[in-house]
């Protein structure tokens, strides 16, 4: 959970509590020609997929010497029990900067679709453009979608005066990894309700007292509901007047759909299609820090079928589907930010409505 070295495991220090954002900042490694000119650039990313989650070495990517060049992402993947997935992250791009003075949405789509077995590790290198187009990737799998997502966000990305590791340290601390005492102090910024925390409280619990069958039943009901983010952990209620129920807590969203009895089944929000329509979504933070809301829409064109190649024979699912390719635009003009969860008290709540009323 803390993220420690543990042999012989590929999952080796990557925390499964997300209180290390500060030490998950990568910057691309520029390449150089024989005159000093960078002409590209590479850096590498690990990640671990097993169950529904996708966890990462990776947070935030920092593409500050390959503005102006294309460069590559070197991905390590390690595919562990009921990981099985086809890779696609998806690559959101701004609008040329240089042109329009501003970071403008442009598009989105999927780089690649290719199977993943469990028990395998799959290296790919995908080409980027220039970094100054770079919003961020967002990494999915359809199987498990959601709740299995992970995103790397540009480092550069600034949200209310602050950059997003800037957010992170402010947060966490500088380096909350450098020792027992910054790990905790960092942990103790995640919201109690967290599963991932509950299961770290009760396992130091156990350090103390040994065998209890109490404390193990709650470990195993945290384990329980960490693994599944479809639905409300314990101690939060869906508010039965909103469409959505959003829960931030330990840096990450727990969610739970109105009028759905199978939590766990294809997630689609039918209203939203509706013009003239209002949507209500509830927004609750267990964190003890801000947490800020924002909705982002897909639109425009689909295909790519078979742009890259046939993975049939591997096993792969892409060609009986659509790769993504969109324009993408904010629904939310500025992030709605939800206060941090009271200690000892209620975590915090906000409403947010939005009404569906412009062309697709």
């Amino acid at each position: 959970l803390e993220g420690n070295p543990v042999p012989d495991r590929v999952y080796s220090g990557i925390p499964m509590i997300h209180y290390s954002g500060p030490n998950k900042v990568k910057k691309v490694v520029p390449i150089k020609d024989a005159e000093g000119k960078v002409i590209g650039g590479n850096v590498v990313i690990h990640q671990v997929w097993f169950d529904t989650h996708i966890e990462s070495d990776t947070a935030f990517l920092d593409p500050s010497e390959v503005q102006d060049v294309p460069f590559t992402v070197t991905y390590i993947v390690d595919t562990l029990n009921k990981g099985h997935e086809d890779f696609s992250p998806m690559q959101m791009y701004f609008d040329d900067p240089k042109v329009l003075g501003m970071a403008v949405p442009l598009v989105t789509m999927d780089m690649t679709f290719f199977p993943m077995e469990e028990g395998t590790r799959t290296t790919y290198e995908l080409k980027m453009a220039p970094g100054r187009f770079f919003n961020l990737t967002y990494h999915w799998g359809w199987r498990q979608h959601p709740p299995r997502v992970q995103v790397t966000e540009n480092a550069l990305k600034v949200a209310m005066g602050m950059t997003l590791p800037e957010w992170e340290s402010s947060t966490f601390g500088d380096n909350p990894r450098a020792s027992q005492a910054t790990k905790e102090a960092a942990i103790a910024m995640i919201g109690d309700l967290a599963p991932s925390k509950r299961m770290w409280s009760g396992l130091r619990r156990l350090q103390h007292t040994g065998y209890n069958p109490l404390v193990m039943a709650e470990i195993e009901r945290a384990f329980e509901q960490w693994q599944d983010r479809n639905q409300l952990p314990d101690g939060v209620e869906a508010d039965p007047n909103a469409d959505v129920t959003l829960f931030y807590v330990d840096n990450t969203i727990y969610g739970q759909m109105k009028d759905y009895v199978i939590h766990d089944a294809q997630a689609e929000l039918s209203k939203w299609k509706l013009r003239g329509t209002t949507v209500k979504i509830k927004l609750i933070n267990g964190d003890y820090f801000p947490h800020a809301y924002v909705a982002v829409d897909f639109g425009g064109l689909r295909g790519w079928e078979n742009t890259f190649q046939n993975t049939i024979p591997v096993g792969g699912a892409g060609p009986w589907f659509t790769f993504g390719r969109a324009y993408w635009e904010m629904n939310t003009p500025i992030p709605i930010l939800v206060p941090p969860a009271e200690r000892g008290g209620s975590p915090s709540h906000r409403s947010y409505r939005k009404s569906v009323d412009y062309k697709k």
